[in-house]
């Protein structure tokens, strides 16, 4: 059985680590310009846009920017702009790894460990027996998707998830493998990182989306295609393939939308299950609005995914687990 776990930055924020886009931004803000001291005019002019914006979309940085081309219409000075923010967010996250990599314990790489061998045990019992109705049980064949730039998930798993070695599983007889992971956005080991948004249309300003030397820049698929390391075909596949689907930690945002695209695809044409572990800050802990949380992120995902029909039409295919302890938690 084959098993894909689509993980994003909450499982850097649950390690307590501030790699959150506000969070740089707010170093960033801080900063002198790279390379080109010309670009501070841009980067102010990037932080009064920011102001501007009334509601929370300001927080996720990959849609700002393709918001903010509609403030700029000289390509030069936002590509200066670009490469100064993408050089900058990759220095943020290389210091907070140097920094954070040799302080996991072995009880959050234990952790992690049982989170990947028995991901459902977050669900309680009656969605839990659902779930498992739902499985052709043998042994477990798993690869990761990471959104992530950084390799805190690889940190953890030394010596504990070796890529390629059987494990037994505590609750049957069927053995977990895990084949690889996945950065589908780059990694910060790499000579860039794909930092922008999905197609076209999610570029405010109409001329630069006619413009190739920004399109290679911004639309993440496309920079995929010029690396030409062959990630993304690897990764269709992977979803392609997957039986089951466990997404961790992401936004669910229009930036990623290929692949959503993708899991809908093989969600609608087989018979694989998605197991989607929200977090919200506001969801009190009883049982009438556990549950209302629930459909809720369940509503979000079947929207994220662009399925057709309601959150009710698939509560025996996508399941909720809330603010659950799934990963290795850490603190600031």
């Amino acid at each position: 059985m084959n098993i894909l776990f689509i993980i994003g930055n909450g499982f850097d924020l649950r390690l307590g680590l501030p790699t959150g886009y506000p969070d740089f931004l707010d170093h960033y803000k801080e900063q002198n310009p790279k390379h080109n001291i010309e670009v501070k005019t841009s980067k102010e002019e990037f932080f009064k846009f920011i102001e501007r914006v009334e509601n929370e979309e300001w927080k996720d940085l990959e849609v700002t920017l393709g918001n903010f081309t509609s403030h700029l219409t000289d390509k030069t000075q936002f590509l200066e702009f670009y490469r100064d923010i993408n050089l900058s967010l990759a220095d943020y996250l290389s210091n907070i790894e140097e920094e954070a990599n040799s302080t996991f314990t072995n009880e959050q790489s234990e952790h992690l460990k049982q989170s990947l061998l028995t991901p459902y045990n977050y669900l309680n019992n009656r969605e839990k027996e659902l779930f498992e109705s739902r499985i052709k049980w043998n042994d477990l064949e798993a690869s990761i998707i990471s959104l992530n730039y950084t390799s805190f998930l690889e940190t953890l798993c030394k010596g504990y998830i070796e890529i390629g070695k059987y494990y037994n599983r505590p609750d049957n007889a069927y053995a977990f493998r895990l084949n690889q992971i996945k950065h589908i956005h780059g990694r910060l080991t790499e000579k860039s990182i794909l930092l922008g948004v999905d197609n076209e249309e999610q570029i405010s300003n109409e001329d630069f989306r006619l413009d190739e030397d920004i399109l290679d820049v911004m639309i993440k698929p496309r920079g995929n295609e010029n690396i030409g390391s062959l990630i993304d075909r690897e990764c269709q596949d992977l979803i392609k393939e997957a039986d089951v689907i466990y997404i961790f930690g992401s936004s669910l945002g229009e930036t990623d939308k290929t692949w959503w695209t993708a899991i809908k695809e093989r969600f609608s044409n087989s018979q694989a299950i998605i197991l989607y572990f929200a977090h919200d800050k506001n969801a009190i802990s009883t049982l009438s609005t556990e549950t209302s949380f629930k459909r809720r992120a369940r509503q979000q995902l079947v929207t994220a995914l662009g399925l057709e029909g309601n959150e009710i039409d698939y509560r025996d295919r996508i399941f909720i687990a809330l603010n659950t302890a799934m990963f290795p938690e850490g603190k600031l």
